[in-house]
């Protein structure tokens, strides 16, 4: 398992169209399965802006509304063939977050059922501005093949703070509250994912990070939660949580992953997501900071 993982790094880096360097990449990070430990890991990098030189009209469309506050060109082996992004959205009101959502229900494939799906999550309570009531949908991605869109990304930030255009500033954390809303959202993969998330959070130092919801234009689904403000011993918390809660042992797989990132000096542990998709397979993605 070990040297899977490090072939599979040394592949990445060896195909990386810019140096993996802290001025190029926002987050470097890795995927792996839970139930399938015979799968080898799949990593990505989240490169700054124009570093890679990928365009998409929609990237331009969504700065022209006012909606861009940063892009991010994802290299991802997962998805090749296939040019990824993940932009960071700013004048998150109410009216630009439904302008967004009807913008890409006319750009890409995405059904009645999952707009109204993306918008509810939107509204998990951020803060107390009545102009605001959508702002928790912080970040969204998109995958085009071909100049058709793949899949859509929705992520959603959990986490209390007055001024939701400055989402580091003041800020509060409520996960009890954002775990109540995803366990009572009618999604069975959050009614999956919150038992675990919340044992792994009781005995750790970590708070909820986001949520995040794939859909795919084959209707396939992925939804996840993630962790951050913990390092890396995280991992055990994980495996022991998926024993109690979910009878899955993966101690040794979940060994041998800690232990590859244990020699791996230049990746600084920044957290988490679990996984669950409508296949019922579980899988965790671990994010890093370069040094």
């Amino acid at each position: 398992m070990i040297s899977a993982i490090e072939r599979s790094y040394q592949a990445f880096i060896s195909r990386a169209p810019c140096p993996l360097a802290p001025q190029n990449v926002d987050y470097f990070g890795f995927n792996f399965s839970i139930e399938s430990p015979e799968l080898a890991p799949s990593f990505k990098a989240y490169y700054n802006g124009d570093c890679v030189g990928i365009h998409s009209s929609l990237v331009d469309e969504l700065d022209s509304l006012g909606l861009l506050l940063a892009k991010f060109v994802v290299i991802d082996q997962s998805n090749s063939g296939e040019c990824r992004f993940e932009l960071a959205l700013k004048n998150r009101d109410n009216d630009h977050m439904e302008q967004l959502v009807r913008l890409l229900t006319l750009r890409s494939a995405m059904t009645a059922g999952q707009r109204s799906e993306a918008l509810m999550l939107a509204r998990m309570k951020l803060c107390d501005d009545p102009f605001y009531t959508l702002s928790s949908l912080y970040f969204f991605g998109f995958t085009e093949k071909n100049r058709q869109i793949s899949v859509l990304k929705f992520h959603y930030l959990m986490r209390k703070c007055p001024d939701p255009e400055r989402i580091n500033r003041n800020i509060t954390f409520d996960d009890e509250y954002f775990l109540s809303f995803l366990s009572n959202s009618g999604i069975s993969s959050f009614s999956a994912l919150v038992p675990v998330i919340s044992s792994i959070l009781d005995e750790s130092d970590g708070h909820l990070w986001m949520a995040g919801a794939d859909y795919h234009i084959n209707g396939h689904c992925k939804y996840k939660i993630y962790i951050k403000n913990s390092d890396a011993t995280i991992l055990f918390l994980m495996s022991d949580a998926l024993r109690t809660t979910r009878n899955i042992d993966c101690a040794d797989h979940i060994n041998l992953v800690a232990s590859w990132i244990s020699n791996r000096q230049e990746l600084v542990f920044a957290g988490l997501a679990l996984c669950f998709d409508d296949n019922n397979m579980l899988s965790c993605n671990l994010y890093f900071k370069l040094r």
